[in-house]
């Protein structure tokens, strides 16, 4: 019995193969007019769905039980993300370090945000205050390390760190290579660090970084770079 089941499975394969052989321009053929077919159902289903995702969501938006009904079921699917970093040495710990150098607040607006914001505070008296994004974009940051480059981007799909009053220095930028980037490079106190800039305005700018107090601070509109001199003049 299985025998001749074999048998006959065999030939229904064969035959299939020998048709498919023979007319294979034609079921190509057959293939694409179906594909065809499921892709302009699909488009019309997708436009079909958002037409009566809108119409009800305005329906909605009449009736403030619904609304209420509505924002009170999302929340409950919001991942809200609020925790803190303590950085020592461009490196992160989740847990409170005595001496660290600076904080980073990771905030997504109560899970209202598809961004995390991430706010660079001294300390932690003052995470509670609610952070203002910057208007500003830089066309490149580039960090030197000797005859290494790292590209920086201040802002992804994930994370955004324009924001307002955030500064950015050597210690940062530490942190910035071995967590956001990942990368096992070690920094020398002897290293010779720069770091280039092409702002909003197309200026291209070249500061040095190290250990003292030069940095970029970011406002609203527009940002600034500090340096101390030897001298202890600061040039905004």
């Amino acid at each position: 019995m299985i025998f001749l089941f074999g048998t006959f499975s065999g030939l229904i394969c064969l035959c299939v193969n020998l048709y498919y052989y023979k007319y294979k321009y034609n079921f190509k053929l057959f293939i694409m007019k179906l594909s065809y077919i499921f892709i302009n159902l699909f488009s019309k289903f997708q436009i079909f769905f958002f037409k009566i995702n809108t119409n009800f969501n305005k329906l909605i938006e009449q009736y403030p039980l619904l609304l209420n009904f509505k924002n009170s079921v999302l929340s409950k699917f919001k991942t809200i993300v609020n925790h803190v970093e303590f950085i020592k040495n461009g490196i992160s710990y989740k847990e409170i370090i005595d001496d660290y150098d600076f904080v980073i607040y990771s905030d997504n607006e109560n899970g209202n945000s598809e961004l995390i914001n991430k706010i660079i505070l001294k300390d932690t008296s003052n995470m509670c205050n609610k952070c203002e994004r910057s208007n500003i974009k830089f066309m490149l940051l580039e960090l030197n390390v000797g005859d290494k480059s790292f590209a920086i981007d201040l802002k992804n799909n994930n994370y955004n760190f324009y924001i307002v009053g955030n500064i950015f220095n050597l210690n940062f930028f530490k942190y910035y290579v071995k967590n956001i980037m990942n990368e096992n490079f070690v920094f020398n106190d002897n290293d010779n660090i720069t770091l280039n800039i092409l702002d909003h305005n197309v200026n291209n700018i070249d500061i040095e970084l190290n250990t003292k107090n030069q940095n970029i601070l970011l406002e609203k509109t527009s940002y600034k770079i500090n340096i101390l001199f030897e001298n202890n003049l600061k040039k905004n």
